[in-house]
């Protein structure tokens, strides 16, 4: 079995978010998503693997999603 790619989603949230001066109250309204999953992502406790989260948040920062998901920032 192949290894999977490292993933950088919550360091990428967070820096991403602290670039943008946003808490994650700020990031939450203006996203729709949920306080508890920015949190957890961030906090690296769980990964949203639902696509349309991901897709969501790249939108927000105005990246791409491989590059969300498996560039380090």
């Amino acid at each position: 079995m192949k290894n999977l790619k490292e993933r950088y989603v919550g360091q990428n949230l967070k820096k991403l978010r602290k670039k943008k001066e946003k808490t994650v109250k700020e990031v939450s309204i203006e996203t729709g998503l949920a306080i508890s999953t920015i949190q957890d992502i961030e906090n690296e406790i769980s990964f949203s693997n639902y696509i349309d989260t991901i897709v969501t948040l790249s939108k927000y920062f105005g990246v791409k999603v491989h590059d969300f998901v498996y560039k380090k920032f």
